[in-house]
């Protein structure tokens, strides 16, 4: 049963190619290791050749991906066309994120994805604990990727609903190998990246009964401000309907309760003060960075000691450190009152001057808000493996942690010192909202700052799992093969506040943040057999129970058929049923403050645009702004089910050529997450209650948001909506993943080849309640993202001697853009190219040079107003553009 046929060996080499798209199915992964041992295949517990297996598994290679200049685990799944828009570090800006990375295959979510390193599981990030940080993984210790692109709750239980991403790292290493690789950008601004490594190891589990090996590396990722780039420079683009600007702008904007005034209009203070709507607004793009600098540093280390030839016990550690520091725009200032005891109060007639006014000031003298994210995330991992008379089993003891730091390193200021500053209190110098500072003020206004860590939030994962499996009875096709396990989950959560700094800055978006804590245990038992009907035609069923502490139990079956009718053709479909329990994050994430992407009217204050001042409205203020939102967790969420079913061939037409399709189904009832702020602002009679304006609030409520609700707010002044997690109602998704692969045989011209991935999406829509309309986002931005209906992968690869080549395309199909407004835009397609060129004349060296978006493209313009980014959808474009690599290795 697919051992050596002339269709795996044809496979094996179809899809054996180089340069970052090693994209093989997992009956023909590498060579060496599916006819010398017998493995467990990312999703299935039963051990037997690489090659009888014949699951939808994508194969990345370490090696392959640097060469394309891939220095992390994000970068990676940029690679997988399944990936459908995976959360990267870039919204780390302006978002409360921690600077964390997610995967998301199907586009089903990151919380829908299990990510694996070694089979195993890691903690989930504590900070946005909706998965695995992709920045915890200790990226230069990997040596392939295995993504699984069906579900499987039947054998790994949570999350893996979409589908699993098993990160593996080497088993065992003897000898000394170090690397080094850089990026350099073509334009200025910044965007390097830099990598180094080195790994070094004794011993062989073989001949020496022993194996230690370890290995550190490092990653740099240089920032790259938005100015640096004319696509992202900016949020006002006019000529194409972009107003993104905030109407709390430098010079201030005031008001008495009536119209809104500004000292600099008609033409206000170009370039950040920019008129609008007959007020002056904002342009705060100039002050943020589009790509974070980013610094990590990771580590391994592994024993094994083989006992006699069929056990072994190993003891594994892993550690990656990173650190985000991101910067965004000035800190605004609202709910501000300013007498005319300040000598800088405006001179304007319409004022009377015996009442104070109300400023809408974006303090640009301290530049933008600064804020550093630390995540140390680390695994313990004893396992004992071995072989017991014809049956295998693995007992997996793992501890894995995880510590994320939010501190604020400058830009926020004291809200109180302001109040203080502008009304001359308590022996501060005046501040003047509507010019620069005198040397006294600006050196207050300096000493005012807050900063020091605000936040911390602490994750830790505790599982023991056992599995065995092995042959039960031999069937007249071949052996009967079956697998036992049970899993002891324990998983805890903490989320800490520095409340003495986080109740003293401005718009820090933590002025509702809650201590809070949270644990859970699942207690759950397996089983999978695999029994071959036919010679040609074989079965494999799962079965899981979780027993949750917290959500309750639930079972969840798959059944998968493989026939292989001749020798070219091959026949694959499964069908299982999955759930995911919410995480520790959605039950007790504590509320916090965010501003919502895009610019809204307050449906209550400024229907139409246009400020209603009878009832409080204020046109700088209420209209085109981008108000709070209130996030956080439920505790009285329920477990989201699903059902999926795929089917597909592969074919194998000569040796040369192989190739593949198949068709996949989603289901997902009772969805976990918020409803969306442009779902709550489209909807205002709908969500009537999700609007919590200040008159509403308690005084405590009021007086942590004193920025908002203070000075001259009105009772009917919008302080934030209301956007926590809740259950929703059904996703559904469907489509196609296609495969090709060619191999010339080996010529006075070398070797040549070319593998292809791509992902047709044929249906994607959801509700957002039980019972409701279903929203359509397939290639059409809606409630925060667009699915890509297309999306492909493409290598051409040739070898000869010690050089190799490869050229490498992404695709991403277009859609329909945000277009607020009516704007009308149509997003093109991202098509990118990479280049590299290797070398490995001399024993144990390689060296790589390419070109990485080799034809300089930049990110096709977008709309979109989710992100702090504005002119291009950070998600699906690369603003770094053309940009030069270079990599050295060497092994001895």
């Amino acid at each position: 049963m697919f051992k050596k046929t002339k269709l795996c060996k044809g496979l094996l080499l179809a899809f054996g190619g180089s340069l970052a798209l090693s994209v093989l199915p997992a009956h023909a992964q590498d060579a060496q290791a599916t006819q010398l041992d017998r493995v467990e295949v990312t999703g299935s517990s039963i051990k037997r050749l690489a090659a009888e297996a014949a699951l939808p598994v994508q194969v990345l290679k370490a090696d392959d991906l640097a060469k394309a200049g891939v220095t992390n685990a994000q970068e990676a799944l940029s690679f997988v066309s399944a990936n459908q828009s995976s959360t990267p570090t870039t919204t780390s800006v302006g978002a409360s994120t921690g600077g964390a990375s997610f995967a998301d295959l199907r586009g089903l979510g990151d919380s829908r994805t299990l990510v694996l390193v070694n089979g195993k599981r890691m903690v989930n990030n504590p900070y946005l604990a909706a998965a695995v940080d992709l920045n915890a993984i200790p990226f230069g210790a990997v040596e392939r990727i295995e993504v699984l692109t069906d579900g499987a709750s039947a054998i790994y239980g949570s999350d893996a609903i979409a589908g699993v991403v098993n990160f593996i790292t080497r088993k065992e290493y003897s000898g000394i190998s170090a690397s080094a690789s850089g990026n350099w950008p073509e334009a200025s601004g910044g965007g390097e990246k830099y990598t180094a490594s080195i790994t070094g190891g004794y011993g062989s589990l073989a001949d020496q009964k022993f194996n230690i090996f370890g290995g550190i590396s490092y990653s740099k990722q240089e920032p790259l401000g938005a100015t640096a780039r004319e696509f992202a420079k900016t949020s006002y683009i006019p000529e194409k309907g972009v107003n993104k600007t905030s109407g709390t702008s430098f010079p201030a904007n005031y008001n008495q309760g009536g119209p809104t005034y500004n000292p600099s209009l008609p033409n206000c203070a170009p370039p950040n003060s920019i008129p609008s709507g007959g007020i002056c607004r904002f342009d705060y793009v100039p002050f943020i960075d589009i790509i974070p600098e980013q610094e990590q540093w990771s580590y391994i280390a592994k024993g094994s000691y083989a006992v006699n030839k069929d056990n072994t016990i190993s003891l594994e550690y892993l550690q990656a450190d990173n650190t985000v520091k991101s910067s965004i725009s000035p800190t605004p200032l609202t709910g501000l009152n300013m007498t005319s005891n300040n000598p800088f109060y405006p001179v304007n007639p319409a004022l009377d001057r015996s009442q104070p006014i109300n400023l809408g000031w974006r303090q640009t003298e301290l530049k933008g808000r600064a804020s550093e994210f630390e995540n140390s995330t680390n695994r313990w991992m004893l396992a004992w493996d071995g072989t017991y008379k014809g049956w295998d089993y693995n007992v997996t003891a793992l501890q894995s942690k995880a510590d994320v730091t939010n501190t604020f390193t400058g830009g926020y200021v004291s809200s109180q010192k302001v109040r203080d500053g502008l009304l001359g209190n308590n022996g501060a110098p005046f501040l003047n909202p509507f010019a620069n500072q005198t040397a006294d003020a600006l050196a207050y206004l300096q000493a005012a700052q807050v900063k020091g860590q605000v936040q911390d939030s602490e994750g830790t994962l505790k599982e023991l799992t056992a599995v065995v499996s092995g042959e039960v009875y031999k069937m007249p096709a071949g052996p009967m093969m079956l697998a036992v396990g049970v899993d002891f989950l324990k998983d805890e959560a903490s989320y800490n506040n520095n409340f003495t700094l986080i109740r003293q800055a401005a718009s820090s978006g933590l002025e509702l943040a809650e201590d809070s804590s949270g644990d859970r245990r699942d207690n759950a038992i397996y089983a999978e057999l695999n029994m071959p009907l036919m010679k040609e035609l074989e079965l494999n069923l799962a079965l899981r129970y979780d027993d949750y502490s917290d959500v309750g139990s639930t079972w969840n079956p798959k059944v998968a058929l493989r026939w292989q009718p001749t020798q070219q053709v091959l026949v694959r479909g499964s069908y299982n049923t999955g759930f995911r329990a919410p995480t520790l994050y959605d039950v007790y994430a504590p509320n916090s403050i965010t501003y919502t992407g895009n610019p809204y009217n307050d449906p209550l204050l400024c229907p139409n645009g246009t400020a209603l001042t009878a009832i409080g409205g204020v046109q700088s203020r209420d209209c085109g702004q981008q108000f709070q939102q209130q996030q956080g967790g439920n505790k009285n969420l329920k477990s989201e089910t699903s059902t999926a079913w795929t089917i597909g061939v592969l074919f194998q037409p000569t040796q040369a050529w192989t190739l593949g399709v198949d068709y996949w189904n989603y289901v997902v009832d009772d969805s976990i997450g918020p409803i969306g702020e442009e779902v709550i602002f489209d909807n205002p009679g709908k969500y009537a209650a999700n609007f919590a304006r200040c008159g509403n609030l308690s005084p405590a409520e009021q007086l942590k948001l004193n920025a908002t609700c203070g000075g001259g707010a009105s009772p009917n002044t919008l302080a934030y909506i209301v956007n926590t997690t809740t259950n929703l109602g059904t996703y559904k998704t469907s489509g196609f993943d296609l495969q090709a692969g060619w191999q010339s045989a080996v010529s006075d011209w070398g070797r040549f080849g070319i593998n292809y991935r791509g992902t047709y999406v044929m249906e994607y829509e959801y509700q957002l309640e039980n019972g409701g309309a279903y929203y359509d986002n397939l290639g059409n931005y809606f409630n925060g993202l667009p699915v890509a209906r297309y999306r492909q992968m493409m290598a051409f690869n040739w070898q000869k001697a010690a050089w190799s080549a490869g050229l490498v395309n992404r695709y991403t199909s277009s859609y329909t853009d945000q277009n607020a407004n009516d704007q009308g835009n149509i997003v093109s397609g991202n098509n990118v190219w990479d280049l590299a060129v290797t070398w490995a004349g001399y024993k144990g060296l390689a060296i790589t040079a390419g070109v990485t978006n080799l034809f300089d493209r930049a990110p096709p313009f977008s709309n979109q107003g989710d992100g702090f980014q504005v002119g291009y959808d950070y998600r699906y474009g690369d603003p770094v553009g053309r940009a030069f690599l270079l990599r050295g290795t060497y092994s001895y």
